[in-house]
């Protein structure tokens, strides 16, 4: 398996909308590399003799929970530690940029 140098991890840091400082970057590169090394070691166990369709036991239908009604929250109590609320709504920075590649406005 191939190891991941810096323009293609670079590359999937810019799709996934992912930014590090180098430090961090370099740390993170290491570490993916060190899983691919991990999955090549995986890819080389013998499995010829597994069963492909294993399945665990039967032990019937899984007992479900009562559907009960519990105090919770009201609005004020949930945003009470919230760093930013409005209209009794968490208020988070965007993740995602709302402008298109290629937008010129």
């Amino acid at each position: 398996m191939k190891k991941l140098n810096a323009t293609d991890f670079e590359k999937l840091c810019k799709l996934a909308h992912l930014k590090f400082n180098e430090e961090k970057s370099e740390q993170l590169m290491h570490d993916c590399n060190q899983l691919l090394e991990h999955l090549e070691r995986l890819n080389s166990v013998n499995t010829d003799n597994i069963d492909g369709d294993f399945k665990l036991p039967d032990h019937g239908p899984l007992p479900l929970n009562q559907d009960t009604v519990e105090p919770y929250f009201t609005p004020k109590e949930a945003l009470s530690n919230a760093p930013s609320s409005q209209d009794n709504y968490f208020l988070v920075p965007d993740v995602i940029s709302s402008k298109k590649q290629g937008d010129a406005s």
